[in-house]
């Protein structure tokens, strides 16, 4: 197994399975098909070498004391993970949208952790024999859903028990054996903030195959916000200081220091504005402009970046999709051949 600063190196840019595997109600209960092959493999042959499946465990686990993970999505992961190998790309496989249990927090969090460990237990123990390829990321966006500073580091509170929480995920990964005795493996902070009080708050476990797993939608007003007060859709460079200030923190709490790290998701939704001749058009090219920097500043830490796509363009909810999953297209090529562009 190589060391975890090669791997990273070698992770030139990804794509993400959003709202596939980490859906409530199963793999095409918010509207994505189901995933094939076909996708994996498009996806690579357009230049991206990381894929990060995102999955829903909890409704797939049987109750207390076993937590048994069900077979047939134990199964259904491994497929998707040897479509990627196939490809010889790399791949993450997380804990996602497990924030209705997994509370960082004192009230009930003994149970909490108990669960936790049996169920990364199984998950690493299925996975042992894979190379290192493979990486596990222990949480998504560890919080306390709609508390005050949910995404902005949270209380001291919640990073005491996101620390323990990863604590346990490190010991739990590492005595299933195998290749997971040195298998690269990913922490987060609180919400996966690149906030000061997040990053500064986050303990690192003494252990040689770590990096830190970050997302940073910034600036949010482009990144993320649509229809919302102070949305922005031109990317004039007046907020390029936004990027800096975070990639800076990042090289100054890890990079510097020798902890790896890599940026999970980030991205920026689908948006329009009105052209100086009074018409609406789509935001693309200034996403273009926007991806080409956020990404340089990224490469020149050594941070590799993997986008977030839920499959939606023009309906659903929140529009980072940039693969058309129903036909294996790409709805923006031109943003597409930006991303593979900067990253090469």
């Amino acid at each position: 197994m190589r060391d975890t600063k090669t791997i990273i190196q070698s992770m030139k840019t990804g794509w993400n399975l959003g709202n596939s595997m980490d859906c409530f109600g199963g793999e095409t209960a918010w509207g994505n098909p189901k995933t094939t092959k076909e996708m994996i493999d498009a996806v690579a042959a357009a230049g991206f070498n990381t894929i990060r499946i995102p999955v829903t465990w909890h409704e797939q686990t049987g109750q207390a004391p076993e937590y048994k993970i069900a077979q047939s999505w134990l199964e259904r992961v491994k497929e998707l993970v040897d479509y990627a190998y196939d490809n010889k790309m790399y791949v993450i496989v997380n804990m996602h949208h497990e924030n209705k249990w997994i509370k960082p927090q004192k009230d009930g969090f003994n149970q909490v952790i108990e669960q936790y460990k049996i169920m990364w237990n199984q998950i690493a123990t299925y996975f042992a024999d894979y190379d290192d390829h493979l990486l596990f990321e222990a949480m998504n966006e560890p919080r306390i859903e709609f508390s005050e500073n949910e995404w902005t580091g949270g209380s001291e509170e919640n990073r005491e028990y996101v620390n323990q929480l990863e604590g346990a995920f490190v010991e739990e990964v590492r005595c299933t054996g195998g290749n997971n005795a040195d298998r690269t493996i990913l922490i987060t902070t609180v919400g996966a903030s690149a906030s000061e009080e997040a990053i500064y708050g986050l303990q690192i476990p003494e252990d040689e195959h770590i990096a830190v797993s970050i997302h940073p939608y910034t600036p949010h007003h482009f990144a993320y916000a649509k229809d919302a007060e102070g949305s922005v859709a031109i990317w004039d460079g007046s907020l390029n200081k936004e990027i800096d200030e975070v990639m800076e923190r990042i090289y100054e709490a890890y990079i510097s220091k020798g902890i790896p790290a890599i940026i999970t998701e980030y991205g920026a939704v689908n948006k329009s504005y009105v052209n100086e001749e009074g018409k609406e058009v789509p935001n693309e090219d200034e996403v273009i402009k926007w991806v080409s920097y956020y990404l340089s500043k990224a490469s020149s830490i050594g941070v590799p970046c993997i986008w977030w796509d839920n499959g939606y363009y023009t309906s659903g909810d929140e529009y980072f999709g940039i693969f058309n999953r129903s036909d294996c297209t790409w709805f923006t090529a031109k943003l597409k051949d930006a991303i593979i562009s900067a990253t090469r």
